[in-house]
């Protein structure tokens, strides 16, 4: 298929979709109906077969709405029993010789429900369609044109970050592929509002836990910026795994992804000995630039469900921290050393061995673990 990434450019059509009755249940009939197309611009051509010697009829994307039809599950979007489905969006200010509104035309002015025998391709094909039905008229390229870049989409400089960062030395040949595919995933969610607002729900619970310096109260979460790589896993080695599921495991840590919260807090500032103590809103921009070391990962027999974390011995980290009053930055490294010693202490106190943090890997509802509810 011209214009899309599928292997494969037969489908099938439907005139209708009921979305209570199975389609075809074998590839064979699916096969019996299917037809070829060719993507081109914002135009579908549509062929009895590979050899194109006549064409069937055309669909003028940017005429369409693509979707899949339900409230389907993530894991069924592209199901072969789900197809997708092209709603037709009449247009006013189209002409009677447009070419979705063409009388000659048989595929124009109705939905249309296509599928593909490969669930594989017919992402590719839902991805080419949708792109394709938000160009304008006549485009010559549906991969070249893009209507408006994605604010979710990861930026290129942070996948060539990735790519140079597990070939970089000989450590990170043994976990290349464990870090690429957890650099893969966090670069295709870093950007969107429910990774950020769970990374600041998790922030907003430690903050709670935290002792403040004196001149420091009422602190609150303002925003966060997620970098943009994670942690790079090393030398990682497996100490215990025993038939009742206990596992535990240890490896080297290496982030250097530029994490960034902002904080608000009220500050109590002492100006001279002669004038009283003044509060002011404060806010705080810290970045973490660097945090390094060699850290222990447990995951107890059940009903754990969590992953416990910790490192040997402290981290080496590196942050930056800039606080701001009245948009104009505080000079003073005595409030800044104090802002990075509680950091510190915050993280020897729950990250350093004996001390761990936790990440769940199940809900629990409220249980601590995973339990038959009967032996609750």
């Amino acid at each position: 298929m011209t214009g899309a990434a599928a292997q494969d450019p037969r489908f099938t059509y439907f005139d209708s979709y009921n979305p209570h009755l199975t389609l075809p249940p074998s590839l064979q009939a699916r096969f019996k109906d299917s037809k070829y197309a060719v993507i081109k611009g914002t135009t579908m051509f549509i062929y009895e077969n590979e050899h194109m010697s006549e064409c069937l009829g055309i669909i003028t994307l940017p005429h369409y709405q693509v979707s899949v039809p339900g409230n389907q599950k993530d894991s069924h979007i592209y199901s072969k029993r789900n197809p997708i489905w092209l709603k037709y969006q009449p247009n006013p200010n189209h002409t009677r010789h447009s070419t979705a509104s063409s009388d000659s035309n048989p595929l124009s002015s109705k939905d249309y429900y296509l599928s593909m025998v490969n669930s594989v391709d017919k992402e590719d094909l839902y991805f080419t369609l949708l792109r394709c039905s938000k160009l304008k008229l006549h485009s010559q390229s549906c991969l070249r044109e893009i209507p408006k870049r994605d604010s979710t989409l990861f930026d290129k400089s942070a996948m060539n970050t990735l790519i140079r960062t597990i070939h970089s030395n000989e450590h990170q040949f043994q976990a290349a592929w464990l870090n690429a595919v957890l650099g893969r995933i966090f670069l295709g969610v870093y950007k969107t509002p429910q990774v950020k607002d769970m990374v600041f729900q998790k922030l907003v619970d430690k903050l709670t836990r935290v002792r403040l310096p004196n001149f420091l109260n009422d602190i609150r979460m303002k925003s966060v910026h997620l970098g943009d790589g994670v942690p790079m896993i090393t030398r990682p080695k497996l100490l215990t795994l025993k038939p009742n599921g206990d596992l535990i495991m240890d490896m080297s840590l290496l982030y250097q992804g530029g994490f960034r919260a902002e904080v608000e807090a009220e500050a109590i500032v002492t100006v001279t000995k002669k004038i009283q103590p003044i509060k002011v809103s404060l806010v705080l921009a810290i970045t973490l630039i660097r945090l390094e070391g060699r850290m222990q990962v447990w995951i107890k027999p059940p009903p754990c469900n969590r992953l416990w974390y910790g490192f040997y011995q402290k981290p080496q980290v590196e942050m930056k921290i800039e606080p701001v009053v009245s948009d104009k930055h505080i000079k003073s490294n005595l409030i800044i050393k104090a802002i990075e010693n509680k950091m510190l202490e915050a993280i020897a106190e729950t990250m350093v061995l004996p001390n761990m943090d936790d990440v769940p890997f199940s809900d629990s509802e409220g249980v601590g673990g995973i339990f038959d509810h009967m032996s609750l």
